[in-house]
């Protein structure tokens, strides 16, 4: 995520998730903590058809933009929050240093080997 922002992307403030890994709570809620971000689970279980249905609803022209067919044809069934203080929240942070630290040092091995 902060690779993204870096790069330009805009502010990443959620994440939505779909497929079969989204209906276990103990995945979608460590995503959750692990991200730092709320994730969003849609209503709507089939999202490959109902994306296949927002292009097609573009296309023919009922709505003028994806933009306009997804705020319209979709909606968030629930949220999951991330852990914001506690015990759950500081593993994370640690782990995501250690992430930070193994990835320096790759780029620096890297470097090492290209010389």
């Amino acid at each position: 995520v902060e690779a993204m922002q870096a790069a330009g992307h805009p502010t990443i403030g959620c994440v939505f998730v779909c497929g079969g890994l989204s209906k276990n709570p103990l995945y979608v809620s460590s995503h959750a903590d692990a991200l730092r971000l709320p994730l969003h689970i849609p209503t709507n279980d089939e999202a490959v058809l109902l994306g296949a249905a927002v292009l097609a609803a573009t296309a023919g022209g009922a709505h003028a933009s994806v933009s306009e067919a997804a705020a319209a044809m979709t909606s968030v069934g629930r949220t999951v929050r991330p852990a914001e203080e506690g015990e759950v929240a500081a593993y994370h942070a640690r782990k995501y240093a250690v992430f930070l630290k193994m990835t320096e040092d790759q780029r620096e091995y890297r470097e090492m080997m290209a010389s």
